[in-house]
């Protein structure tokens, strides 16, 4: 304001909060809710990650709107103001002539592209492998893969074997069955990776000394083996830490039904690999729920404060697209979608959502002071063009050093956060200033 209209410092002030005001509101809210989505996954660490994001997200935002024009107005007086144009003004001529020269067309490319892009949504896997979380060349990756070339994995598997009704777990037959179930256990996961009290008295230990054994035996050693009421065998196995969660379900489903063939009912298969196989899909998923949710929400939330729903509804595709842009590559490059990789989703949308907000508030700023659709457009964009591509560098910028990480899980998170970033910049530049002058023409609407 006070480069372009010459306004003195408090009067500069005031009509940049007039102008920036109702958009950094939205903005706030937008960002706050993508993190307040963490909440919906149901575990408890991301339900702290949505409350501290959501407050500092909160902070930022009186920091934005009073603490900085406060010192502006203070020390504003010593800014010095010239004619220079900015390093990215230009870009806001350049994609104004993209996005406003058919919008119909460029509209069209961004549904197409969404349509596209959701192949990925629906096929990508969920999974999360442990040993992919640790630093490149570190000693622990470096024991696992000696862990599974000697030992064939050292990640803990477990068969829970009710002792048959009506007798004890020192009875031959009990420990007959029980030695059929070590041996399907085995025949899944490795025999040599197994051992239980049958593999004990395999080894020619009679029966009253493995069970005087078990007597003398601290509670610390006899429950590697038996429950506290001997009502339960307990038959240990490893694998590796990184074995495929699809595989360890279809072994435990395998040995769990050819026991159950043998008449030996009750067998429970669980340990690592399993509750991987379980769990982690079920947070990864209600993650990717959460996202979803947070993009719905968020749109609504531009509508409530804008009042336009048509124009809001316009920002749907572009703010999906980013996301399903990075899942189908994920997919396409056989990649798993982690949780690292849900949450830097999540907060790239956060920051990308802002984008169409700023947009938005200008096109409808202008429309009102009587431009038409294309004028009100093309100066919104000259005007916040140069402000997202800035604010998108430094965004960049300040992820760049995270690609660099020993920690895959930090490195991943980085480049997904700077890809996330870049498409949707183009895409509320490109794409959202088409839809909205395509929409507004189909509908015939002023909002």
């Amino acid at each position: 304001a006070i480069r372009y209209h010459g306004l003195d410092g408090r009067e500069a002030i005031e009509a940049a909060i007039r102008r920036v005001g109702p958009a950094n509101s939205m903005t706030s809210i937008t960002t706050a809710v993508a993190f307040g989505s963490f909440a919906f996954s149901g575990n408890q660490a991301l339900r702290s990650l949505a409350f501290l994001g959501s407050t500092a997200v909160m902070i930022a935002f009186i920091a934005v709107m009073v603490v900085m024009p406060l010192l502006l107005h203070y020390f504003g007086s010593r800014i010095r103001v010239g004619k220079r144009q900015g390093v990215f003004e230009p870009v806001g001529d350049a994609v104004s002539r993209f996005a406003i020269w058919r919008p119909g067309l460029v509209g069209l490319v961004a549904v197409v592209a969404a349509v596209v892009f959701s192949t990925g949504h629906v096929f990508v896997d969920e999974q999360h492998d442990i040993t992919a979380q640790l630093p490149r060349d570190s000693e622990a990756a470096n024991g696992e893969e000696l862990a599974v070339d000697i030992f064939g994995g050292v990640a803990p598997i477990y068969m829970l074997l009710p002792v048959p009704q009506g007798e004890t777990w020192s009875d031959d037959d009990a420990l007959n069955a029980l030695d059929k179930a070590e041996r399907a256990f085995g025949s899944e996961i490795g025999r040599d990776r197994t051992i239980s009290l049958a593999r004990v008295r395999s080894s020619g230990m009679s029966v009253s000394a493995l069970a005087e054994a078990m007597d003398e035996a601290p509670n610390s050693m006899r429950g590697r083996f038996l429950s506290d009421d001997s009502s339960e065998y307990l038959i240990t196995g490893t694998v590796p830490y990184g074995m495929n969660p699809e595989t360890a379900l279809a072994a435990a489903d395998d040995v769990v039904r050819e026991l159950a063939d043998q008449g030996i009912e009750g067998a429970v298969v669980t340990g690592y690999p399993i509750l991987a196989a379980i769990e982690i899909p079920n947070i990864v998923s209600d993650l990717r729920n959460s996202l979803i949710i947070a993009i719905v929400l968020g749109i609504f939330v531009i509508m409530l404060g804008s009042r336009a729903p048509l124009v809001s509804l316009a920002a749907l595709l572009p703010n999906l697209i980013p996301v399903l842009f990075i899942e189908t590559a994920l997919w396409a490059i056989g990649q798993p979608m982690d949780i690292a990789h849900v949450i830097a989703l999540t907060i790239a949308f956060g920051i990308s959502i802002d984008n169409a907000v700023h947009v938005i508030n200008a096109f409808l700023a202008n429309h009102r002071s009587g431009m038409t659709d294309r004028k009100a457009m093309h100066e919104a964009i000259l005007e916040v063009a140069p402000a997202l591509v800035s604010a998108t560098f430094m965004f960049v910028a300040g992820s760049f050093g995270t690609l660099f990480s020993s920690l895959p899980s930090v490195s991943n998170l980085g480049f997904l956060i700077i890809t996330t970033l870049c498409v949707a910049l183009v895409a509320n530049l490109a794409f959202l200033p088409a839809l909205i002058l395509t929409l507004r023409r189909i509908m015939g609407r002023a909002a």
